[in-house]
């Protein structure tokens, strides 16, 4: 981009800088002195020059918060000191083996009770573990697996398995010759 032009980011439009000098030579001529080009340009230039504040005080404001936040955190530090490192470090392995310890607890369920054990959890604002050894837990999966036993044991056929009987065209000219109630399957 050229250094003669300064870019507005609004509408994405451009004023040189003789644009912007001339539009502040205008100063306070009425606007039936001024032309288009020239209205147009100073509508454009207001609308800059108050983005450009409103920028500039954002800046400020943010520029502010950061001190303010950089010196709470310092201050924090000071009162607290080590004990805020040594927490983490012991909060992150205690994780890793409650982590290790509800793995191997939720091996033994399938994703539908795991999902019936989080529910209850986040209810009941209790650990998933805990849940796992209430009542209410126990009755569902108990419930689940007779039920998820008995539909294997049936195991009814659906639409895909079901029995293809083609008919043979010349099996279908003989048995319309048949007298009425004659069965193949009599012996």
């Amino acid at each position: 981009m050229s250094e003669t032009k300064i870019e507005d980011t609004v509408d994405n439009q451009l004023l040189t800088k003789e644009e912007i000098a001339e539009v502040e030579s205008l100063g306070d001529k009425s606007e039936d002195e001024l032309t288009p080009e020239q209205k147009a340009n100073k509508k454009l230039y207001a609308r800059m020059s108050d983005y450009k504040t409103k920028l500039e005080t954002s800046k400020k404001e943010s520029e502010e918060k950061i001190t303010q936040l950089t010196k709470d955190l310092e201050e924090a530090k000071k009162l607290n000191g080590d004990k805020i490192n040594n927490t983490d470090k012991k909060e992150n392995t205690l994780d890793e083996i409650g982590l290790a310890r509800k793995i191997k607890v939720l091996q033994e369920y399938d994703e539908d009770e795991i999902e019936f054990a989080q529910v209850l959890a986040k209810g009941s604002g209790k650990d998933i573990l805990e849940v796992i050894k209430m009542e209410q837990f126990k009755t569902f999966s108990e419930a689940k697996r007779e039920k998820d036993k008995k539909a294997n044991l049936s195991q009814q056929p659906n639409g895909k398995q079901g029995t293809f009987e083609k008919k043979d065209p010349m099996f279908e000219k003989f048995s319309q010759n048949l007298p009425r109630g004659f069965d193949f399957n009599k012996k």
